[in-house]
């Protein structure tokens, strides 16, 4: 494992897959759930449970990949105390390094057919994943669409502003990345050989793009799922320093594909 947070291949320079799970091998499961997690720890233990038991009724194969992001509570002897179970593996930054990283890490850790990044806050109920992946035949991604009016239910007003106002961003700079605004089932062999520079959630976003741009026909899906009220702590991003980092991954993937 990899564990230093200034590590290149944490930016996306590194990240060519070295093709140890092909497609037949019997041992790979279906999902690999990339469960990044910074001071969770009021809610990574119920999260991870709900994403375990939701994933078995639905008999589909998984592995938990967390990826503790520097935290400075219990986050991490949570984290490795639910590792016992042999479907989940734990991933140590040894700093706080931002949304992005921990996705990143999580990405170049993921061995399944399909990833999927849930967060430890436990606002997108695992059984929404289900529903992406019942979708999922014949896709490269399937984005989960959570509506204006479910975001504002189970968001802050501040969030959801501030959600509003990256949007418009976005699309000035990358006129034709696809929309997004819930969580994301993606092929993980695409991914792998991404070089993805976002330091934040944004990460979502440029993986979309990344595909749209290489694929000649990119099958995308969209499927609308439920938002809920955080189970437990604070949100980390609706602030000023998330609205920059995430302005800065915007000029930073328009840049990536100047120079490319």
């Amino acid at each position: 494992m990899i564990h230093g947070a200034l590590d290149k291949s944490y930016w996306g320079m590194d990240l060519m897959s070295d093709m140890r799970h092909q497609a037949d091998d019997k041992s790979e499961p279906t999902i690999s759930v990339i469960v990044p997690s910074y001071n969770e720890e009021a809610c990574l233990q119920d999260t991870v449970a709900e994403i375990r038991e939701s994933l078995q009724a639905a008999q589909i194969s998984f592995e938990i990949v967390i990826v503790d992001d520097g935290s400075t509570d219990a986050t991490p002897a949570i984290a490795q105390d639910l590792a016992q179970d042999e479907n989940i593996r734990v991933h140590h930054l040894v700093q706080n390094s931002g949304m992005g990283a921990a996705m990143r890490a999580g990405v170049q850790e993921a061995v399944g057919l399909w990833m999927c990044f849930l967060p430890a806050d436990g606002q997108f109920p695992a059984t929404e994943l289900v529903k992406l992946y019942e979708r999922s035949e014949g896709a490269h991604a399937v984005a989960g669409e959570v509506s204006v009016r479910g975001r504002a239910q189970s968001d802050d007003l501040l969030r959801v502003a501030l959600s509003k106002g990256l949007r418009f961003s976005m699309r000035l700079a990358h006129p034709r990345m696809p929309k997004f605004n819930g969580i994301l089932l993606v092929k993980r062999e695409l991914v792998q050989s991404m070089n993805l520079v976002g330091a934040t959630g944004f990460v979502h976003m440029e993986i979309l793009d990344r595909i749209r741009r290489t694929q000649k026909k990119f099958e995308l899906r969209y499927v609308p799922i439920e938002l809920q009220a955080r189970t437990g702590g604070t949100s980390k991003t609706a602030n000023i320093k998330t609205i920059l980092a995430v302005t800065a991954d915007i000029v930073r993937l328009r840049k990536s594909y100047f120079f490319s």
